[in-house]
């Protein structure tokens, strides 16, 4: 079995976040079969790469601009042909997606976020971009053969898919995190308040500007906030913001934290700098939209949720005067991970009849 896995961009440049569960499933899919890669460009090379003319044309015939500035990457059929399945890593690595159905090869789409609720509707030409976005992700969910969410959220709300399951993300080492930082010991950590993101990624420097604007003033003088990830320098305030820039290891500074805040205002999907946090058993405070796929549906509350400036900072205020409760949430992130973060093995697993739909569907005439 030949299997080609397509994303969007190449994730050995992201060594948090998505680049690492990225990493952690290609790996697992490669112990199980032959695979072959076909990654992306980056947006700044894609720019270099696209002809707006050709773009212009696609966009005024219905295609999303997104969509449109993915299929720079095109490939023909010949280069598709002989693969027994592909493997489609977030929606727009499905840009190809006509010359797979039209060569009769089955796709599964892993689907880490909806992409259209990251077009925020404030103006006309944004609504109808929102609009593109999600009828091109529909179409390629009722296509596809099948269809693996990452969120829990977005799978319970997934109506299109012809076959879909919950495949919670895969790190390679669930628990890395946690070997420093567990048990939670609030005398030995030095770090009030912990935030790491790619604070170049725009809902990332979004999130943490509505924080140092609005939040940070309304927070005790003594209260120090410390940022890790790139372009987190750019945010240093002497003596209560410290920017320490990307950091290869997290394991020191997840281990000093008291509380891991994550000011999240927009996006999609589940948020793997939180779900890092509660792996290394810190409390963690966000907001409703930070616990996408997070939070089970009537289950205790794995984490603290604040929305809004004032609230935001009246939960670091007492969180951080109240080592009980601290405590307390560490012990549910803990016991969080050790549920929903899920083993190779069963990710394989799943994994396995995922690709074993698809191929079934090759094998049955329609």
């Amino acid at each position: 079995m030949k299997i080609l896995f397509i994303n969007t961009y190449d994730p050995a440049t992201e060594q948090h976040g998505g680049g690492v569960v990225t990493r952690s499933e290609l790996n697992a899919l490669q112990s199980m079969a032959e695979v072959h890669t076909l990654f992306g460009a980056p947006l700044p090379v894609r720019r270099h790469q696209l002809s707006y003319s050709r773009l212009a044309l696609e966009v005024l015939g219905g295609k999303s601009l997104k969509l449109a500035s993915y299929r720079v990457l095109h490939r023909p059929a010949t280069f598709y042909a002989g693969f027994d399945l592909v493997w489609c890593n977030h929606d727009y690595s499905a840009y190809d997606h006509e010359i797979f159905e039209a060569l009769d090869i089955p796709y599964i789409v892993r689907k880490h976020n909806a992409e259209h609720q990251l077009v925020k509707p404030v103006n006309l030409l944004a609504r109808i971009e929102r609009q593109r976005i999600a009828r091109f992700e529909d179409r390629i969910a009722r296509a596809a053969m099948a269809t693996l969410h990452i969120s829990s959220t977005e799978h319970a709300a997934d109506t299109c898919s012809r076959w879909k399951s919950w495949l919670p993300p895969l790190l390679e080492d669930p628990l890395q995190f946690a070997k420093p930082a567990v048990p939670y010991e609030w005398q030995s950590r030095p770090v009030d308040l912990l935030c790491v993101s790619n604070f170049n990624w725009p809902p990332n420097k979004e999130g943490i500007e509505w924080f140092l604007s609005q939040v940070m003033d309304m927070l005790p003088v003594s209260c120090r906030l410390h940022l890790v990830g790139a372009g987190s320098e750019r945010y240093q305030r002497e003596g209560r913001v410290v920017g320490h820039g990307f950091v290869p290891d997290l394991s020191g500074m997840l281990a000093s934290a008291k509380l891991f805040v994550a000011p999240i205002l927009s996006g999609a999907g589940v948020k793997i700098k939180n779900v890092t946090a509660m792996a290394a058993g810190l409390p963690l405070l966000t907001t409703s939209c930070g616990m996408e796929g997070i939070q089970d549906t009537g289950a205790e509350p794995a984490a603290c949720v604040a929305d809004g400036a004032e609230r935001f900072a009246a939960e670091v205020a007492r969180l951080l005067s109240d080592e009980a409760a601290c405590a307390s949430l560490s012990r549910r992130s803990v016991a969080w991970t050790q549920t929903h973060l899920i083993t190779s093995q069963a990710w394989c697993t799943k994994a396995s009849d995922a690709i074993e739909q698809g191929l079934s569907s090759r094998r049955t005439p329609s």
